[in-house]
């Protein structure tokens, strides 16, 4: 049955005395809460990549499917979606503009703690991968009887690119063959929210490495674009196949005092 539920379309992100409070509300509440910090805290030099586990139908996805496709087609299969709701964490927050990287690090560890308690879909990690930049990685989901079951991280499926001069978006699409050839899921790279990702055209980059991580030749290419990039990717447990895409983070002069609550506008 067709799931009907209430989102909401950004991470908010509530500023009290000493504390701030991350409320999401999205079918993948931990993708949301991430966007909302790095919406919220990029001034101040924060760069966040998020990653799904590689989700699988069972307790942490839930039919989509149409009622009407659904009615004139009684016995195919449907399709689901992430099953995610309603994500809240309160986390320590002072008012200076520099964060040092153990104070990044503790605020989305207990982010990253308070949605692993929660129900919903998927269970993530907080890896440091440079100063100032960490990545909320899914490590598990549940399996058809709810149990808690350990998924491969795909960015650290080690893979080789022989030293090559081109523009980000082709080295992006080379780690995705590379990584799809290697770990036998289907990896696709594509523009940020459905947008053509211009930026990564027009930046050249010179990139390689023998049997690293597929996360190594990320860094290596997206610290040579102009502009700082993040990544997001999202599995889909239909298709077993994760879409990569990258969004822009360019560091504002100041905080914009009178921007919506997680959204950096």
């Amino acid at each position: 049955m067709r799931r009907i539920a209430s989102y909401q379309p950004y991470a908010t992100v509530e500023h009290l005395d000493s504390s701030a409070k991350v409320i999401a509300n999205d079918p993948r509440p931990m993708y949301q809460a991430t966007d909302g910090l790095q919406d919220e805290y990029g001034w101040r030099g924060w760069r966040l990549d998020y990653e799904d586990p590689q989700y699988e139908v069972g307790p942490d996805t839930v039919d989509d499917t149409a009622l009407e496709w659904r009615l004139k087609h009684l016995d195919a299969k449907g399709v689901t979606v992430v099953a995610g709701g309603l994500f809240e964490s309160l986390y320590p927050e002072h008012s200076l503009s520099s964060w040092s990287p153990a104070e990044i690090n503790a605020v989305l560890t207990k982010v990253v703690q308070d949605y692993n308690r929660t129900g919903n879909p998927g269970k993530f990690i907080v890896r440091e991968e440079e100063p100032n930049r960490f990545a909320i990685i899914g490590t598990a989901v549940r399996d058809e009887r709810g149990r808690t079951k350990r998924v491969s991280i795909l960015l650290d499926t080690p893979i080789s690119l022989q030293k090559t001069s081109a523009s980000a978006a082709q080295i992006f699409n080379l780690i995705c063959e590379q990584l799809s050839a290697k770990a036998g899921v289907k990896v696709w790279y594509g523009g940020y929210g459905g947008m053509a990702d211009n930026g990564a055209f027009q930046s050249q980059v010179e990139v390689g490495g023998e049997n690293v991580p597929a996360r190594t030749l990320l860094l290596q290419t997206a610290d040579q674009m102009q502009i700082v990039r993040v990544w997001r990717m999202l599995c889909d447990a239909d298709t077993q196949g994760c879409a990569l895409s990258f969004r822009n983070e360019i560091k504002p002069l100041r905080p914009r005092l009178n921007a919506l609550p997680g959204t950096g506008r």
